[in-house]
C-alpha cells in the first residue's frame, strides 16, 4: 500500500504517510532477515489508535418545522442526528439547544426534541429559532462540535373564545332608548390572529325576547320584529360563532317610559316572587319534618304495644292445653251469681282461681 518502508541494510522501519483509522484500523506485515545463507521471518501487527480528528456533521445546515400552537407536554417534534466517524468516546455525541429555552427540550444522547410545559402561543409568538449543537468527546479535550439551525413556524388554532365588548352592561341590564327608531349593534372580539379563527357570527338561540328581536348574522345588528309593544323587557341568549353563549337582559323603551321606575317595579316584583318561593319552600320543609315526627312516634308506639303483647305469659300458653270440665265450678253469693272459674291444665288437682 506504499505506506511502509524498511532499510535493507540497517533494518530501519519507516512510515511513508500518516495513518487514518477511519479508513483502516490495523495492519499486518511480514518481515524477513537474510544473511546470504539463512533466512528468518516474523509477523508484525499494527493497531491504530483513534485520534479525535473528525468534526461531526449534520445532513443539512438548517431545518424548518411547522407545528400547531398549544401542543401538549412532551409532544415529539423531531429527532435530529449528527454523524462522527471517530471511535468510541471520540465519536459519541451529546446534543444541546443554544440558548436554553423554556419551549423545547432535547434529549442529550438521542437528539429527540419535545415540547415542554410552556407551549407555543401563536398570539404571543409566530416564529421561533434556535441553534442545535452536537459535541463529541464531551468529558475531555479537545471536544469538536457541529451546528444545526432550527426554525419553527407556529400555526394559529381557534383556541380563544369570542367575547362581547359592546354594549356595556350595568347590573347586567342593557337599557335601549328606541326614540330614534334604531337598535344598537353588538360588537364582539376574538383574540385569535388568523382571520379564519377570529371570524365572529351572531345568532339568537333563546331567551324571552327571541320572538321580538332578531340579529344580523354577520354584523351583530339588533332589530325589532314589532314595535307595537313598548317597553319591552326580557332576556336574549346570543351565540357567538357557536362557541359561547351570552345572556343579555334588555329593556327597550321610548320617551314615554321612565326606565328606572320600570326597572324598580320589576325588581320589586322579582323580590316578592323570590320571597314567596322562599317562604313556600320553608313551609314545605317544616310540614315534611312534622310528618316524619308523627310517623316515627306512631311507629315506636306500635312497636312498644307489640312488645308488651309478646311479653304477656298467657299469650305464651301452649296451644295443646285442654280444659278439664271438672275444674269449672259455679257458686251463688248474696243473690248474685259470681262465676268462680277454675282452670285445670291437664290433671292438676289444685287449680288456680281466676275471678271473672
Amino acid at each position: 500500500e506504499n505506506i511502509f518502508s524498511i532499510n535493507s541494510t540497517s533494518g530501519d522501519f519507516w512510515i511513508l504517510k500518516s495513518f487514518d483509522r477511519e479508513i483502516k484500523s490495523n495492519y499486518s506485515l511480514f518481515i524477513c532477515v537474510f544473511d546470504g545463507i539463512y533466512q528468518t521471518c516474523s509477523s508484525i501487527y499494527l493497531n491504530i489508535l483513534d485520534e479525535n480528528d473528525n468534526i461531526c456533521k449534520f445532513n443539512s445546515s438548517s431545518i424548518t418545522l411547522t407545528i400547531n400552537e398549544n401542543l401538549p407536554l412532551n409532544t415529539n417534534l423531531i429527532q435530529i442526528q449528527a454523524y462522527d466517524p471517530d471511535y468510541k468516546q471520540n465519536g459519541t455525541l451529546q446534543y444541546k439547544l443554544s440558548p436554553k429555552t423554556s419551549y423545547l427540550n432535547i434529549n442529550l444522547t438521542t437528539g429527540l426534541i419535545q415540547t415542554t410545559i410552556n407551549s407555543f402561543d401563536y398570539e404571543l409568538i409566530q416564529t421561533y429559532s434556535s441553534l442545535i449543537i452536537a459535541c463529541d468527546n464531551i468529558n475531555s479535550l479537545p471536544s469538536l462540535c457541529c451546528y444545526l439551525k432550527l426554525y419553527i413556524n407556529i400555526i394559529d388554532i381557534n383556541d380563544n373564545l369570542p367575547y362581547l365588548i359592546y354594549p356595556s352592561s350595568i347590573n347586567n341590564i342593557f337599557i335601549i332608548n328606541y326614540t330614534n327608531k334604531t337598535m344598537p349593534r353588538l360588537k364582539a372580539f376574538d383574540n385569535d390572529i388568523d382571520l379564519k379563527n377570529r371570524f365572529i357570527s351572531y345568532s339568537i338561540i333563546g331567551g324571552t325576547l327571541n320572538s321580538s328581536i332578531n340579529i344580523d348574522y354577520l354584523s351583530g345588528q339588533l332589530y325589532l320584529l314589532s314595535t307595537s309593544i313598548l317597553p319591552l323587557y326580557g332576556t336574549l341568549i346570543i351565540s357567538l360563532s357557536s362557541q359561547i353563549n351570552i345572556q343579555l337582559t334588555i329593556l327597550i323603551h321610548d320617551n314615554q317610559t321612565d326606565p328606572q321606575k320600570f326597572l324598580m317595579s320589576i325588581q320589586q316584583y322579582s323580590y316578592s316572587s323570590q320571597l314567596f318561593y322562599f317562604i313556600s319552600f320553608i313551609s314545605i320543609i317544616i310540614i315534611i319534618f312534622f310528618l316524619i315526627i308523627i310517623f316515627l312516634t306512631f311507629y315506636f308506639f306500635k312497636q312498644k304495644q307489640k312488645q308488651k303483647h309478646d311479653d304477656d305469659p298467657l299469650m305464651n300458653t301452649p296451644s295443646t292445653t285442654t280444659l278439664s270440665t271438672r275444674s269449672i265450678l259455679t257458686t251463688t253469693i248474696n243473690n248474685k251469681k259470681i262465676y268462680d272459674t277454675y282452670y285445670s291444665f291437664g290433671d292438676s288437682v289444685t287449680p288456680d282461681i281466676i275471678h271473672v
